[in-house]
Formats: C-alpha cells, sequence, structure tokens
C-alpha cells in the first residue's frame, strides 16, 4: 500500500463527497424541470385565449338578463370600441380596453332577440362577430 489515507483520491471516494454532488446534481435538474414544466403550463393556458373575445352571458328566471363580456388579450389597448347587437342594433361606444382588461355590455331592451354580436375597435382594423346559439 504506496497510498496515504489523506491522498486526494480517497477523498473523492468517501460517501460524503459523493452524496453531496448527487443532491447537487439532483436539485439542478429538477430546478431545471420545475422551470419547463411551469412555462409549458403558462403557455398551454395563455396561447389559446389570445385575441379579443365575446362571451354572451343569458341568464334565465323570474327576470332574465343578456350580458355580453367583451376581453382583450392582446399586449396592444383597443380604442374605439363600438359594439352593436345584432345587425340592425344600435351601436354601443365603449371607448378604449386596455391589454388584458374585460367589459360588460348589455343590448338595449328592444334589442333581447339579436342574432349575433359585432364589435369593431381601432377605427375598423378589428372586426369580431360572435353569433348567438
Amino acid at each position: 500500500m504506496n497510498d496515504r489515507w489523506d491522498e486526494d483520491k480517497f477523498q473523492e471516494d468517501s460517501l460524503r463527497g459523493k452524496v453531496r454532488r448527487n443532491y447537487i446534481k439532483i436539485a439542478k435538474v429538477g430546478i431545471i424541470v420545475g422551470f419547463v414544466v411551469v412555462a409549458l403550463i403558462v403557455l398551454s393556458v395563455f396561447l389559446p385565449r389570445v385575441g379579443v373575445s365575446i362571451e354572451i352571458i343569458e341568464r334565465g328566471g323570474l327576470i332574465s338578463s343578456i350580458t355580453a363580456k367583451i376581453s382583450n388579450n392582446n399586449f396592444d389597448s383597443l380604442n374605439n370600441v363600438v359594439v352593436q347587437f345584432g345587425e340592425n342594433g344600435m351601436p354601443q361606444s365603449l371607448g378604449n380596453i386596455g391589454p388584458f382588461a374585460s367589459l360588460f355590455s348589455s343590448p338595449n331592451p328592444t334589442e333581447l332577440d339579436f342574432d349575433r354580436i359585432i364589435l369593431t375597435a381601432n377605427d375598423g382594423d378589428v372586426r369580431v362577430v360572435k353569433y348567438r346559439d
């Protein structure tokens, strides 16, 4: 035996050094995998909802109501937003909708049998039509 107990090769082979290095590697890989999983979840939730969406909310009962939820899921704001319930409905000016914001709008009581909601914004550059089921 020409090796001494305090040489480097015996210290590298010790159980304590291997365990600590393995935990560090496992922690690094775990953190990287965690970031990838969180990024995939965020993208899978965010990407399908990008754009301007209109949701029609109808509530029945004694007093029935119809409301349209208009959501702007873009990084840019929508300017001069105008909503029209039906082809012949009166246009309602809603103003501006900021990024990732929503507004609610209800039709006039005389326009409750509309077949579609027409949204125009940015001086006609954005036009969205949502048909009523």
